[in-house]
């Protein structure tokens, strides 16, 4: 069955929750970037939570997630919009701590101290960019921080993956639950509550567990109305227009030095690792539509 998100809302639209299942997508990360496995459950909380943040964005707006923190992981890139693709990479993906006594990634360790950017890219409303301290490095958390302190929205967070003997995905999802400001205080301490009652929500996605099964837990004994259920996948999007375009955008002048010199040049997407060889014809048609670009 493929990964699903589901938008909606509960407690007469005191609760607005985002949840999703990303099992599969987080695999297909793994096997895409060849990560180890406390990489895998980082850059699967990351991807997660670029899923969750999206699905409240409008048209082709789309939100990008960066933490830059001192540990091995080094960087960790998320983009996502409102159509369930998201992509990302880490820096190192052959990071591997030793997990804890309950079999837990040591997640915060691998990322190290550092901060948290949200880019929000609103198109014709601009670019927004907000950021926070770490406070745990376990994402989930600095994520569920960074609304607190960066847009005043009471926030819950829950992220997790969790990786097999073999180093592939057993489970993955997670869940971003907001309140409106004047929620009344008992069904604030009723999601407190649940949340602690829902545990891992990797291991509870693991058990078969699907989205709607996460929102309806989260959310009893209140009535759900669902606003949105869509498919989501790990999808790049690179092309070899998109590569043309960087290219071009170097200049003339770099661009003849590469002609030059190299006589071809090779690029490497970051986010699928999709290698694009340009050999010199392919770069002179390029020098060609730079000199229309600049003319």
């Amino acid at each position: 069955m493929q990964d699903k998100l589901v938008r909606a809302t509960a407690a007469d639209g005191n609760i607005r929750i985002v949840a999703a299942n990303t099992t599969k997508l987080v695999e297909k990360a793994r096997l895409i970037h060849g990560t180890y496995p406390t990489a895998t459950a980082a850059l699967g909380r990351i991807l997660t939570g670029a899923l969750l943040i999206g699905a409240g964005l409008k048209n082709q707006e789309t939100v990008t997630i960066k933490i830059e923190g001192d540990g091995p992981l080094g960087v960790l890139l998320a983009v996502a919009g409102n159509k369930g693709k998201v992509k990302g990479y880490v820096s190192n993906p052959h990071v591997y701590i030793e997990p804890e006594q309950s079999g837990k990634m040591d997640v915060g360790k691998a990322v190290g101290q550092g901060m948290l950017y949200v880019i929000k890219d609103l198109k014709l409303k601009g670019v927004y960019t907000g950021s926070s301290p770490l406070i745990s490095g376990e994402i989930g958390d600095d994520i569920s921080h960074y609304f607190h302190s960066s847009e005043q929205i009471p926030t819950a967070v829950g992220m997790g993956v969790l990786v097999d003997k073999d180093t592939t995905v057993k489970g993955a999802g997670g869940y971003l639950i907001q309140l409106l400001p004047d929620a009344p205080e008992e069904i604030v301490a009723h999601l407190e509550k649940k949340v602690m009652e829902l545990g891992a929500v990797s291991s509870f996605v693991e058990k078969g567990k699907e989205s709607m099964d996460i929102v309806e837990y989260l959310c009893n004994p209140w009535n759900v109305v669902v606003h949105e259920e869509k498919e989501v996948d790990f999808e790049c999007g690179c092309s070899i227009d998109k590569i043309e375009k960087i290219v071009i955008s170097l200049g003339e002048a770099e661009i003849k030095d590469i002609i030059n010199t190299e006589k071809k040049a090779e690029l490497v997407c970051h986010f699928c690792n999709e290698t694009y060889e340009l050999d010199e014809k392919a770069l002179l048609d390029i020098l060609a539509k730079a000199k229309g670009d600049e003319s």
